[in-house]
C-alpha cells in the first residue's frame, strides 16, 4: 500500500463515486439483457432516424457489464476478509440496511469491530479498492476513464 504517498480524501472519494455507480449500472446490466430484441422491419415510409435503439442497448448492456464486472472483480482480490464484506454489503447489495447489519454480518465471520473502528476500517477499505481496481469509465458516454487513486 502507498499510504504516504496517496492523497486519502480524494482517493477514497474516487473511490465512492465508483462503488456508488454500481448499483445504477447494474440495473442497466439486467435490465438490458432482458429487453434486448430483433429490430422491427418495415417497408412503411417514415423520417430517418440516424440512432440505432438496439445498437444503443446493446452497447449500454456491455458497457454495463464491463463496469460491474471490474467493480466485482477488484472486490473479490482483496485479500481483507473484512475489507471485501464492508464494500459488498454497502455497495453491491440492494438491500443495504445500514452500517450496524455491515458490522453484524462481519461479526458473524468471526471478526468483531466496534462502531468507532468501523468508520475507519471503511475508508481503509476504499483505499484498497482504489489501489486494486483499474480505471473505469464513469460518465454516461463512455469516452474517458477515471483514475481512482490519487497520489500527492
Amino acid at each position: 500500500m502507498y499510504f504516504g504517498r496517496i492523497n486519502k480524501e480524494k482517493t477514497i472519494e474516487n473511490a465512492r463515486t465508483v462503488l456508488e455507480k454500481y448499483e445504477y449500472m447494474h440495473n442497466i446490466e439486467l435490465r438490458e439483457l432482458v429487453s434486448l430484441q430483433s429490430p422491427v422491419i418495415s417497408d412503411e415510409p417514415k423520417a430517418q432516424n440516424v440512432s440505432n435503439p438496439s445498437e444503443d442497448k446493446a452497447i449500454r448492456f456491455v458497457q454495463a457489464k464491463s463496469y460491474c464486472s471490474t467493480v466485482r472483480n477488484a472486490i473479490e482480490v482483496i485479500e481483507n476478509e473484512v475489507y471485501r464484506i464492508i464494500l459488498q454489503d454497502t455497495y453491491l447489495v440492494s438491500s443495504f440496511q445500514g452500517n450496524r447489519s455491515v458490522m453484524d454480518h462481519i461479526a458473524s465471520s468471526g471478526n468483531r469491530i466496534e462502531e468507532a473502528q468501523f468508520y475507519r476500517i471503511k475508508n481503509e477499505a476504499l483505499i484498497c479498492f482504489a489501489e486494486v481496481c483499474p480505471p473505469v469509465y464513469i460518465d454516461n458516454a463512455m469516452e474517458e476513464t477515471f483514475e481512482l487513486l490519487v497520489l500527492k
